[in-house]
């Protein structure tokens, strides 16, 4: 096996791609967006194993963080609350939601 017929891609070229670092500049030439930046504890809750995230604020028996729910979702697994540390985030997430008409997808970074 020989070398990759490209030049190998270093991490700062990576975050060049970042939507953060385009969108300001080409927002008139693609979809509206809201970027909501992620506290990095927030980011590792996310990537966590086992993390189960929780529904809305109807959604009853919500347990404190890192403690399991009574209840079991549809799916079998428990429901975890959101971390009270986190409710910025979610505030967040919802006033970009709504700022968008309440009909978005999800994309993260890139």
């Amino acid at each position: 096996l020989g070398s990759p017929p490209f030049a190998a891609m270093l991490s700062s070229d990576l975050l060049s791609c970042g939507i953060d670092r385009w969108y300001p500049d080409l927002r008139r030439l693609t979809i509206r967006s809201v970027l909501v930046p992620l506290p990095s504890d927030f980011a590792a809750y996310l990537v966590a194993d086992g993390v189960v995230l929780p529904g809305g604020d109807d959604e009853a028996g919500a347990s404190p963080a890192g403690e399991e729910a009574d209840d079991e979702s549809a799916d079998g697994s428990a429901a975890l609350a959101l971390p009270a540390s986190f409710e910025a985030v979610r505030r967040a997430i919802d006033d970009g939601i709504e700022r968008l008409g309440g009909a978005v997808f999800v994309k993260l970074n890139w």
